[in-house]
């Protein structure tokens, strides 16, 4: 049996009896039965937490090992811990103090994963040991009530969402100092350092803002309320360009990665060559190339439209160059199983082929880099000696 006594703050909501204190990964590690999760058993219609992540609780291990040596190793929400027994707390010291065989093992109601991050971390890095865990303590909770509150608390939260992540992300590339702090995550230095989260979101301020963007005014950016005009969201657009455009698979990129503007006006003719092939000005509301998954086949076929210029010294990045290499591998994709992709009717709803997901976008890529190649091939074939 092992006594404890700490600081508390002692709160009453309603029936609920909550204490905000703290515990520590010794006594998470070192104190028999000290807490327990009641993992969800289908079959017997028994307990309600899920199953432990254990990519999750590594990665937050890693992360909290790499922080600690320079102060940073933070996890400042509290987990929520329940008891069906009382607590005594003191409120003139503000002090809980309960004996263990008495109250635990604590039920674990929110928090497993920060819980078994912290404890994995500590077999490599002690000094964690005496890591003050915030904590909120539920008393006199009995099960019915302890997956009442887990239901409550897990159904309600929100992940964050990508479109205010990826402008956190671009803050930070752009802020000087961020590379004098002693300890950023390793995932988001690795995004921070490659700087793609913004120049995905210049690009689409700039497509956005262009009064010859056929794409003015259709992201919904972050925060912002979806507007009638709005046909896709800022976070699948920026994903979009950071795979297929803003990588070293596109020539472009390794081009002009140190001209951020020339990238951006070549991708308004891009986006104005495709308009001018496949959708026009009376069709913008409806065509199912500007949806999200459009969005994606658009951004895979630039990369090869951009190649074909590059290696072809009769052309350049202007518009009609671009509606030219796109016509050549349309003239192929015409002859065969996907010749309705060259057609700006078959994008429209409620024409059911031109609803397509991203494994069907994915496919037609490839299509159309074929196509390319075929016609490629075809020229170099008939090119006078």
């Amino acid at each position: 049996m092992v006594q404890i006594t700490r600081p508390a703050v002692e709160i009453t909501q309603g029936q609920l009896k909550l204490y905000l204190t703290y515990v520590t990964p010794r006594e998470l590690k070192e104190i028999d039965d000290f807490y327990t999760v009641d993992k969800l058993d289908a079959q017997e219609r028994e307990g309600f937490q899920r199953v432990l992540d254990t990519s999750r609780a590594n990665r937050l291990a890693r992360n909290l090992r790499a922080a600690f040596p320079n102060g940073y190793a933070n996890l400042p929400t509290s987990v929520f811990l329940a008891t069906g027994s009382q607590i005594g707390f003191d409120p003139d010291t503000h002090q809980m103090t309960f004996e263990t065989d008495n109250v635990c093992p604590f039920s674990v109601v929110d928090g497993q994963h920060r819980i078994a991050g912290l404890v994995q971390a500590c077999e490599k890095e002690p000094g964690l040991l005496d890591f003050q865990l915030p904590t909120t303590i539920a008393v006199s909770l009995d099960d019915v009530h302890q997956m009442l509150h887990f239901y409550v608390v897990n159904i309600s939260q929100k992940a964050i969402d990508q479109s205010v992540a990826q402008v956190i992300t671009a803050r930070f590339t752009e802020m000087h100092g961020v590379d004098q702090l002693p300890y950023l995550p390793d995932w988001l230095e690795r995004n921070v350092a490659k700087g793609t989260d913004e120049l995905a979101l210049d690009l689409i301020t700039f497509l956005n803002g262009s009064p010859r963007s056929p794409l003015q005014g259709r992201n919904q950016l972050a925060n912002e309320k979806k507007e009638p005009y709005h046909r896709f969201r800022q976070s699948s657009f920026a994903t979009a360009m950071k795979r297929h455009i803003f990588t070293g698979t596109n020539p472009i990129f390794e081009q002009e990665r140190n001209r951020p503007n020339a990238i951006n006006r070549i991708m308004l003719n891009f986006f104005c060559a495709v308009d001018a092939i496949l959708v026009g000005a009376d069709q913008r509301e409806k065509t199912r190339l500007y949806n999200s998954n459009g969005i994606y086949f658009l951004a895979q076929i630039s990369k090869w439209v951009f190649q074909e210029i590059y290696v072809n010294s009769d052309l350049t990045f202007s518009e009609d160059s671009i509606k030219q290499v796109i016509l050549w591998a349309f003239e192929i994709l015409s002859e065969g199983p996907n010749a309705g992709l060259t057609h700006s009717d078959w994008w429209l709803p409620p024409n059911t082929e031109s609803s397509i997901n991203r494994a069907t976008a994915d496919g037609f890529a490839d299509a159309f880099r074929e196509a390319l190649r075929v016609s490629r091939q075809s020229k170099m074939e008939n090119k006078p000696i």
